[in-house]
């Protein structure tokens, strides 16, 4: 039995080794599915000079407005937080900005504290959420005389279709 040499942090090898011990013992131990060893190609990598930012998206249910909310944070390449300038400039495409800071009293994009994680989180306001869920059945046809709706396996994915991109989901 090897130990990791700098415990409790392993090298790069050193987890390839106790990954793999562990997929070993799950096909042994286990009458669930075990686990399995994907290899993935390495991921390309930015010279720290270059600079490049992280985005972290959550989409949270609101039990005030009773919609999904898309809450986001955005870090530099050295873990700080970018500015709310930096969002705008990075994340909304430049013939939306204004339209996203004009809209509604501050704006659509907000900060406040994530509901779960209770830290600053940037979000896109979700008073008109509603309205753009019914602005996308309603222009679809009427069946019977009764108002189509959006499946649930479909709800969130068209909801993310409309306001991702606003803040940069692709």
């Amino acid at each position: 039995m090897s130990l990791p040499d700098n415990y409790p942090f392993l090298t790069r090898k050193e987890f390839d080794i106790a990954a793999k011990l562990f997929i070993e013992q799950s096909k042994r131990s286990s009458d669930e599915e075990p686990w399995s060893w994907v290899e993935h190609e390495s991921l390309p990598t930015v010279p720290a000079s270059e600079g490049y930012f992280t985005v972290d998206y959550h989409i949270i249910y609101s039990t005030s407005y009773k919609v999904p909310v898309l809450y986001f944070n955005a870090y530099n390449s050295d873990g700080t937080l970018l500015t709310n300038d930096e969002i705008y400039s990075n994340l909304v495409h430049p013939l939306k900005q204004n339209d996203i800071k004009s809209a509604g009293f501050h704006g659509a994009i907000s900060q406040q504290d994530h509901p779960t994680l209770l830290l600053p989180f940037y979000y896109l306001h979700p008073c008109e959420t509603a309205t753009l869920m019914t602005s996308i059945v309603s222009d679809s046809k009427m069946n019977n005389n009764k108002l189509q709706i959006i499946s649930l396996e479909g709800y969130i994915r068209s909801w993310l279709s409309f306001v991702g991109p606003v803040v940069g989901v692709k």
